[in-house]
């Protein structure tokens, strides 16, 4: 049976692959092979049928069913592998918690757009969202030590100083470059240092003593658009700041639902 009538295949024809879908109707294909291959998911345009005037047949999906979809293998090794076992260890070592809530951005954003546009912030003008975040959480942390700190076996360190880590997407897969004593530099030194380990984490020269010692980390998934996400804890660290995309929402102010 065919999806739709169509001409008489020659047998030079049948050697051809088939269309690229069922609903073109202009494959051969026989109504058990269709119905195996909608409930299994088969694309039957990267088929070649066996049977004749070359109709796809039974033994055809059967025979795609068993060897599977073409596949690229990729080796896990190097800092990914690394990055995939610290995860796992982190997930299965700790009893992991996870707290959303939502803050107004809007002062924020308005500070932002006036560095970019004044000429007095010399310096200032490429300043990004991750910077100011940067900037605050290690100017909160020192009130907050219970934060910075580490859990090691039956022991929380709670640190003075701040070692701030952020998270980047490398080449070499995700990076937790350490700001050092960030509670101790200006908005214009934290920019400027995490540009300077960002683009030693894309150009594969960070050190390892650039990557180590943290005492907290912030990762900021909302160039994105992302919404919600659960971070896992970069252990030994106690906590981690997950950042969201900047939107407007609906609340309740002033007796009326403004959108902020």
């Amino acid at each position: 049976e065919y999806v739709e009538k169509q001409k008489a295949i020659t047998p030079d024809e049948s050697l051809k692959k088939t269309k690229p879908s069922l609903e073109t109707g202009l494959m051969p294909i026989s109504p058990v092979a269709r119905l195996l291959a909608e409930k299994k998911g088969i694309d039957v345009s990267q088929l070649i049928g066996s049977g004749p005037g070359g109709r796809i047949i039974k033994k055809d999906i059967e025979k795609a069913i068993s060897e599977g979809e073409p596949f690229k293998e990729i080796t896990v090794e190097g800092v990914r592998k690394i990055i995939s076992e610290r995860m796992l260890t982190s997930l299965q070592s700790t009893a992991q918690l996870t707290l959303n809530t939502s803050v107004d951005a809007s002062n924020l954003l308005v500070c932002r757009e006036s560095l970019k546009s004044s000429p007095q912030m010399k310096g200032l003008s490429k300043i990004n969202i991750n910077d100011f975040l940067l900037y605050i959480v290690a100017n909160i942390l020192p009130k907050f030590k219970n934060m910075n700190a580490h859990f090691l076996k039956d022991k929380i360190l709670e640190f003075e100083r701040v070692h701030l880590g952020f998270a980047v997407d490398s080449p070499r897969g995700l990076m937790v470059p350490i700001i050092h004593n960030a509670h101790l530099l200006s908005l214009k030194e934290i920019s400027k240092e995490a540009r300077r380990l960002n683009t030693a984490c894309q150009e594969e020269t960070i050190l390892p003593d650039e990557l180590n010692g943290g005492t907290f980390t912030v990762t900021n998934l909302g160039t994105m658009g992302i919404e919600s996400f659960t971070p896992i804890l970069n252990i030994p660290q106690v906590a981690i700041l997950g950042v969201c995309s900047v939107s407007l929402k609906p609340i309740m102010k002033d007796n009326e639902i403004k959108f902020i």
